[in-house]
């Protein structure tokens, strides 16, 4: 099938002379005014593809697209300068794996029969296929893994994908996904020096999957019970052999999708013994406009599998994942994805490795067993309680190990140091990197419960970044070295807290965020960042002082208000829910000023409505309720509304997370008031946002009282009024940015 599809192209004696032709999905319109249209050869009973061009006297086609709603609109007038999108164009090619190529060709019947004439044209046919064959292999080519899915599994889910060419904007793509529910992107491929950018101008639910309602997307199969055998020869180059039980849902019964790190091979499949056909394919086009580094593959069983039955499959996969950087040090990438998954759920694990003996490796799990034979090394770890990825980590390791309160803590850090930190000389913070970590776990169980495992290693990464998986905890090298022997321009006051205390406590939580409870969806993803990135927060403002979460909080609000060059605020680049599609060619670093940062603001604010005692109780219930389960952006809402004061603004939180969760802006507020006996009395104006901007903010009143009362005052486009009248006479009032993300003019 993707040999055809290679090797085919357009069909010159279906090429017709159309005028008046509609593709309509929903929120999308594409008029195919007057022109030529021409259909590719059929390839498995179908035409995937189409191309028109606007090459007569008076062609002219046009597209339309409105987004639904506000973010959206100020995201599409950030790229294209309008919150609508109204464009006429030139030409157009479309590939689609729904009904697209057979209504065409009906619609073109009945206005022939209509009209009595023939619109068939193989003349030009001839001539636009000579023109057009290499673009459509190469479109075809950038999606092969999709269309062959759709030619071998008729009950698959199709897409119609177009890209654009002509009018004000030159080139753009637009697609309408039915998987896993409609939705329509529409964005632009851009190329920047270090790499290829997809720009979505806007992606959004189609009208369908809106009115039916927000609910967790069906995945084509769900995995449990992995058991994988991995080896790391000589080069570290990594073969395994993954067996793992998957359920298939309808419509992946012939083609089953997967996805692996791009690093990774699939060299072959078998289905409960069985071998299966392995199609990979690197489809760049819809890799970027999918917002991940995984490359899918498909899974054909010899025949259709059962939809809901569980299978037993078997991978045999291959690849570099692991590089060096320098003095012995490695880098693991892929973590998570060096073996074949689908999305991140919970799942058990037992895994064993060999590998050189000259080096140590840690992994995701408790260890079973370990020896060593020869030059080869062996172990065995497998998951005490479910677990949504797993990952490893090696070098040559000094250790320190920590039993505190229950928990057992080895921090494990490379006898060499990357290059870029190696001429400090300085010895790795072992025993204070542990006792953060037992200081972080005790904290934290204390205030949200247990976490899922008693065991948590810690081992070094090459880089400024960590991350948190299940019992294994991966730090910056940067975390190891003492703050004088960090690089120049990582030696402030700020730089010295994020890699000596936040990154370790941040990465700590994620036992809780994201490993306990996880997201439902990439929408909701944010919640995992913002809570574990909080709760550190909260430790360092119980270890340093409460300064800390003030003067991080002010530091996080100037860098959402820092500009780009575009002229827009990092923090306009859209709302947190979009996670990875914040990042930009305009905004490459949006996505973690926005969920990090935003997303502790939001927390601190929410934190702010519920009082201290309510917001511990709702953070404790989170791992109660949602423990091993997903949790929603709108589950999220719904609990924490639950635990807010009596007689509450907002009761339902609605306009909250319309405002800071659903929305952008960072309001300009200035008070005015006056007092007059007991009674205060003003006005509040906003600026700096779109005039339905709204957001309910506090007023402290301060009187005789050691605590200012504090009242809840929702602002809009016009200036808001206020007026209570206080126990006392009121000394004075203010607005408190340190509670709020706003600020004061």
């Amino acid at each position: 099938m993707a040999r055809l599809l290679r090797e085919s192209g357009f069909d010159p004696q279906a090429c017709y002379r159309v005028h008046d032709l509609e593709i309509d999905r929903e929120d999308l319109r594409i008029y195919l005014t007057a022109g030529h249209l021409l259909l590719a050869r059929e390839i498995g009973g179908i035409r995937p593809a189409a191309l028109f061009t606007a090459d007569v006297e008076a062609g002219d086609a046009e597209i339309l697209l409105i987004p639904p709603n506000r973010s959206e609109r100020l995201s599409l007038a950030a790229f294209t300068g309008a919150p609508n999108f109204n464009e006429h164009f030139h030409s157009t090619l479309l590939i689609f794996t729904d009904d697209t190529g057979a209504s065409l060709q009906r619609h073109i019947a009945e206005q022939e029969e209509q009209e009595a004439l023939s619109w068939k044209d193989p003349v030009r046919g001839a001539e636009l296929a000579q023109q057009w064959d290499t673009a459509l292999r190469n479109v075809y080519s950038s999606f092969d893994l999709r269309l062959v899915q759709r030619l071998v599994s008729p009950g698959a889910k199709g897409f119609i994908f177009g890209t654009f060419a002509g009018g004000k904007h030159q080139n753009f793509d637009v697609e309408y996904d039915y998987t896993p529910t409609p939705r329509i992107i529409m964005g632009q491929l851009i190329d920047r020096p270090g790499g290829a950018w997809f720009d979505t101008w806007t992606s959004f639910a189609a009208r369908s999957a809106r009115q039916a309602g927000k609910s967790a997307p069906q995945q084509p199969v769900t995995m449990s019970d992995y058991r994988i055998d991995a080896s790391l020869d000589d080069r570290l180059t990594v073969s395994a052999v993954t067996r793992v039980k998957v359920t298939v849902q309808p419509g992946n019964e012939r083609a089953v999708p997967f996805f692996i790190a791009g690093g990774m091979h699939v060299e072959s499949a078998k289905i409960d013994g069985q071998p299966a056909e392995i199609f990979e394919s690197a489809s760049l086009r819809s890799t970027l406009m999918r917002g991940g580094p995984d490359a899918m593959f498909l899974v054909i069983p010899p025949a259709a599998l059962e939809a809901g039955r569980t299978y037993e499959f078997e991978f045999h996969h291959r690849g570099d994942v692991i590089s060096p950087s320098g003095n012995g040090v490695y880098f693991v990438g892929g973590r998570g994805s060096w073996y074949p998954h689908q999305e991140l759920e919970f799942a058990t694990y037992d895994i064993s490795y060999t590998w050189p003996a000259t080096l140590d490796l840690v992994s995701t799990g408790d260890l079973l067993e370990s020896k060593t034979i020869g030059d080869r090394k062996t172990a065995r770890f497998r998951t005490s309680s479910p677990a949504r990825l797993a990952g490893f980590n090696l070098g040559t390791y000094d250790r320190r190990v920590l039993e505190r309160g229950g928990y057992h803590i080895e921090v494990c850090a490379n006898t060499s140091l990357e290059p870029a930190i190696k001429a400090s000389q300085s010895a790795p913070r072992l025993d204070a990197v542990a006792e953060e970590v037992a200081s972080a776990l005790a904290f934290m169980t204390a205030r949200f419960g247990a976490p899922p495992v008693k065991s948590v290693t810690v081992a070094p990464i090459p880089g400024s970044f960590g991350q948190g998986f299940p019992g294994l905890i991966y730090l910056s090298t940067l975390t190891y070295v003492n703050a004088a022997d960090r690089p120049a321009g990582l030696r402030d006051k700020f730089m010295d807290m994020l890699f000596s205390d936040l990154l370790v406590a941040h990465e700590t939580a994620h036992q809780w965020w994201g490993n306990l409870v996880a997201p439902t969806s990439f929408e909701d993803q944010w919640i995992s960042e913002a809570l574990a990135n909080y709760s550190a927060l909260l430790f360092l403002a119980e270890t340093r002082g409460p300064e800390t979460l003030r003067t991080t909080l002010d530091e996080y609000r100037r860098d959402l208000l820092a500009m780009v060059p575009s002229g827009h605020t990092v923090e306009s680049a859209g709302p947190i829910t979009w996670g990875t599609r914040l990042s930009s060619s305009q905004t490459p670093d949006a996505w973690r000023i926005v969920t990090y940062e935003k997303g502790s603001w939001i927390i601190h604010m929410l934190r702010n409505r519920l009082g201290d005692e309510n917001f511990d109780k709702f953070l404790r219930e989170i791992c109660r309720r949602y423990r091993f389960q997903p949790m929603s952006t709108e589950d999220f809402r719904q609990l924490a509304a639950q635990f807010l004061p009596p007689n509450s603004p907002d009761p339902r939180l609605e306009s909250f997370f319309d405002t800071w969760v659903y929305g952008t802006g960072i309001p300009a507020l200035k008070l005015n008031y006056t007092v007059s006996g007991a009674r205060i009395s003003g006005t509040i104006e906003q600026s700096g946002v779109p005039a339905d901007f709204g957001a309910w903010v506090p007023v402290a009143i301060y009187t005789s009282q050691s605590r200012p009362e504090i009242h809840w005052v929702e602002t809009g486009s016009d200036p808001v009024s206020f007026s209570w009248s206080m126990k006392e006479k009121p000394l004075r009032a203010a607005l408190q940015p340190a509670d709020a993300l706003v600020t004061i003019q």
